[in-house]
């Protein structure tokens, strides 16, 4: 018998996944690159690219100051954020070698790395 909780956990890093691998580009496209982006600005790039509403406290995680983030939603910032940017998908070693090469502080706006 599978454990209870490994559904909801598969769910929320199939859902994280989706969410790293279109919002960072919607985000950078439509606002620029940054290190955070408002609430409202998330939502509009949540609902353009017709991902789950479930994920918008992990997209506030991701791209909402901390401080922001926490009085919105309480706890789980860290463990969020942190999901987030492990979902991020990993750039061919010349996409690397470019955003390098042109000072980026960051290759993902938000500064993930």
């Amino acid at each position: 018998m599978v454990p209870a909780g490994f559904f909801a956990k598969f769910k929320m890093r199939r859902m994280a996944r989706r969410y790293a691998t279109q919002l960072p580009r919607l985000l950078m496209q439509d606002y620029g690159g940054g290190e955070t982006y408002t609430d409202a600005q998330i939502t509009a790039c949540v609902r353009r690219a017709k991902l789950p509403k479930a994920g918008l406290r992990l997209a506030h995680a991701a791209y909402l100051p901390e401080p922001e983030f926490t009085q919105k939603y309480g706890a789980d910032y860290a463990l969020l954020h942190q999901l987030f940017e492990d979902s991020l998908p990993s750039l061919p070693a010349q996409e690397i070698g470019n955003a390098a090469d042109s000072n980026n502080a960051s290759i993902y706006p938000g500064g993930f790395s």
